[in-house]
């Protein structure tokens, strides 16, 4: 294998080697379009994330002081709590919902209930 002044490589010699070669550099190339994507994706999201602090006047929790973080803090269980309140909503209305149409969680859709045995009393015999 040579290299270019450029860098390139060259082999001579084993086509085996050189279809490897390829291969690896192909490879190489998809690696590096799928970090610069990743480099870009990152970048929009960072400006994202920094217009929406400013639009809605929030600070970066590395930036607040004591005070501040508790108010933070005190917030945002407030919003899990709104959250957990709305899942539960969410929750009761969808079991209404199967119960309205008789499909309970517990009873398959379609299943009769079992019949009692009319000889309790009875004896089995092995």
């Amino acid at each position: 294998m040579v290299f270019s002044p450029e860098g390139k490589p060259y082999s001579y010699g084993d086509s085996s080697q050189h279809a490897r070669l390829q291969n690896s550099q192909a490879y190489l190339r998809r690696l590096e379009d799928e970090l610069q994507i990743e480099k870009f994706r990152g970048e929009f999201l960072k400006e994202k994330l920094k217009e929406t602090r400013e639009r809605n006047n929030i600070k970066d929790v590395n930036d607040m002081n004591l005070g501040e973080l508790y108010e933070f803090k005190s917030k945002l269980e407030a919003l899990r709590q709104m959250v957990y309140g709305r899942a539960l909503e969410m929750e009761a209305s969808s079991r209404l919902t199967m119960l309205s149409q008789d499909k309970t969680p517990n009873k398959p859709e379609g299943s009769k209930p079992r019949k009692k045995s009319k000889n309790k009393n009875k004896k089995k015999k092995y």
